[in-house]
C-alpha cells in the first residue's frame, strides 16, 4: 500500500509541471502578440480621427468654408497684430 501514495504524489507533481509549462507558454504567446494588438488599435484610432477630420472638412466645404468674424478679441496672437480678414483662405480658391 505504500506504493500507491508515492505514485499519486508523482502523478500530481507531473500534472503540476505540465500545467505550469502550458500556462507559461500561453503567457509568452499573449505577451508576444500584445505589440501587434496595440499597433492595430493605434491604426484603428488614427483611421477614426482621419475620418472625423475628413467629415468636418467636407461639411465646412459644403457650407461655404470657415467664417471668422472680425473682432479685436479674435486676433490676439503671439506673433503680434495680424491684419483682420473676413474669410480665411489657403490660396487654393
Amino acid at each position: 500500500m505504500a506504493a500507491a501514495p508515492k505514485q499519486a504524489r508523482l502523478f500530481l507533481a507531473q500534472l503540476v509541471v505540465i500545467l505550469t509549462v502550458l500556462i507559461l507558454i500561453s503567457l509568452y504567446i499573449d505577451l508576444h502578440n500584445t505589440g501587434d494588438r496595440y499597433r492595430d488599435l493605434a491604426e484603428e484610432m488614427g483611421r477614426s480621427f482621419y475620418h472625423a477630420i475628413d467629415a468636418m472638412r467636407e461639411w465646412n466645404l459644403d457650407h461655404g468654408g470657415l467664417y471668422v468674424s472680425v473682432a479685436a478679441k479674435n486676433w490676439s496672437t503671439l506673433a503680434g497684430w495680424v491684419e483682420p480678414r473676413d474669410q480665411l483662405s489657403c490660396g487654393l480658391v
